[in-house]
């Protein structure tokens, strides 16, 4: 009598552990957020660095601002001029795009560069401006490229 009793509960506490999910993720598809908002992140965080950064004709204080966010966040970043020059770099490199990957990066910014695991963004200044950014994995995550 006891068995069936356990088994009731474990059944019971499975329907309900399964209901939940199938509601949270119901709430998140029909909000269109995606799914944990990992995707939705990333363009988020380059959108806000494009415009916490000052300018990007102001070198020293772009070159200053950029150091500070490398340091406090550990993100990878660099700011590239329209013409594909570097205008402020903190961190590792990031991988050089070259005119087609950097024409291809204004049209869809903000957004991520899924092949480069970057995100980038438009940034204040000579228009067509952009900061890449390399965003942190976390511990025990792999980064897909």
């Amino acid at each position: 009598m006891t068995r069936k009793l356990y088994l009731r509960l474990y059944v019971a506490f499975l329907g309900v552990l399964l209901a939940v999910t199938l509601i949270n993720i119901g709430v998140n598809l029909r909000f269109g957020r995606p799914f944990f908002g990992f995707v939705r992140g990333g363009t988020r965080m380059a959108l806000h660095l494009a415009q916490v950064l000052p300018p990007a004709d102001h070198g020293d204080a772009l070159l200053k601002a950029v150091t500070e966010v490398h340091e406090e966040l550990d993100v990878d970043l660099a700011v590239i001029a329209p013409n594909g020059e570097v205008l402020a770099q903190a961190g590792a490199p990031l991988p050089a795009l070259g005119p087609i990957g950097l024409a291809s990066v204004r049209a869809r910014a903000p957004g991520w560069i899924a092949e480069q695991g970057l995100v980038a963004a438009p940034v204040r200044g000579p228009k067509g401006s952009i900061v890449l950014a390399r965003l942190p994995v976390p511990e025990g995550a792999s980064r897909l490229q």
